[in-house]
């Protein structure tokens, strides 16, 4: 993490939403009528073109202090943006207006362009969403961290090494990317990943960083609506939990998908439990396809439907038929 020497927190800057192109990729479901669709894409893509051009500044080979600098600013805006786009996605466009005169039955979309209101700031920002979704104080320091260190840089000329920032910012991003970016969508199961909020480069620096995957690692470990923690398929990072809507979300990548796509079983090679992730979906003459995410051994899997046992073999002839049921 970065030092605590930054300076006091302030209110967040507020965006104006003008039109633009929707980035490549992007994927959203809305619900309300104020063409909250719209201002939600419109977030999305201005946090995705921040937050993919900070990474790329700050990660670069070289990167200097004054990169550094900027690197911050545009990733805070972005995290700013991801709130705003939660809150647009999951209450509507009205709940991050502020002030400002909209005529009666007037588009608000039309009357940010214009400039006619201005929206809520940051702090208002985390209130609503924390109203969707609990967060800790100690999430709440970690994501405030990157905004102090932002207020300072732009109002009192701070100095910042580059190394120092990152770490600060693989650290909060695994929050952000899971609070604000991806929101309820982690019970959506759509095989989705972050790269739908990152570029494809800016996604597998930040995800491969020492100080994010330690951060991934504590946030599964940590996650109070874990029922069950795995190896994710996808990045391999034992940062995949099972949540209570039988959905998996991995906090490395960003990974969601439903519980029926894919189980986990013990490995008949390494001998260790629940690292064999296995088609859900497809059998053949009783037996699933597999593979040890662990030694990387192929694997075929029997389940019991009756008892529950679980267990793989290198061939399907040499799983034995689960026998709970004569012995009753």
């Amino acid at each position: 993490m970065g030092a605590n020497q930054y300076g006091h927190r302030t209110s967040g800057v507020s965006h104006n939403l003008s039109p633009m192109r929707l980035a490549k990729g992007t994927r959203l479901q809305m619900k309300k009528g104020d063409r909250s669709n719209e201002a939600a894409e419109l977030l999305l893509a201005n946090a995705r073109d921040f937050l993919s051009g900070g990474i790329d500044l700050l990660f670069r080979k070289g990167a200097t202090s004054r990169d550094a600098k900027l690197a911050v600013i545009s990733i805070q805006t972005a995290v700013e943006l991801f709130a705003k786009y939660r809150i647009v996605r999951d209450l509507g466009f009205s709940d991050i207006v502020r002030k400002g005169v909209i005529p009666r039955g007037g588009d608000l979309l039309v009357a940010a362009g214009l400039g006619h209101f201005t929206t809520i700031g940051y702090d208002a920002c985390l209130e609503k969403v924390a109203d969707l979704e609990w967060i800790g104080e100690w999430q709440r320091n970690l994501i405030g961290e990157l905004q102090k260190m932002r207020n300072t840089l732009v109002h009192f000329a701070g100095t910042l090494e580059a190394k120092d920032a990152r770490n600060t910012v693989a650290a909060l991003l695994v929050q952000v990317l899971a609070l604000f970016a991806a929101g309820q969508a982690r019970d959506n199961p759509e095989m989705l990943t972050h790269r739908q909020f990152l570029d494809g480069r800016s996604f597998e620096v930040l995800t491969t960083h020492p100080e994010y995957l330690v951060e991934a690692y504590d946030a599964a470990s940590s996650d109070l609506n874990a029922d069950a923690i795995f190896t994710c398929w996808n990045c391999k990072q034992e940062t995949l939990t099972l949540r209570p809507a039988d959905t998996y979300f991995c906090w490395t990548c960003g990974l969601s998908a439903h519980k029926e796509v894919a189980g986990f079983a013990p490995c008949w090679q390494c001998h260790q439990e629940n690292v064999v992730c296995y088609d859900r979906l497809n059998e053949t003459g009783g037996t699933h396809y597999g593979r040890c995410l662990s030694c990387n051994s192929t694997a075929f899997v029997s389940y019991c439907g009756w008892c529950g046992a679980i267990k793989s073999e290198a061939a399907p002839q040499e799983l034995e038929k689960c026998r709970c049921r004569e012995e009753t």
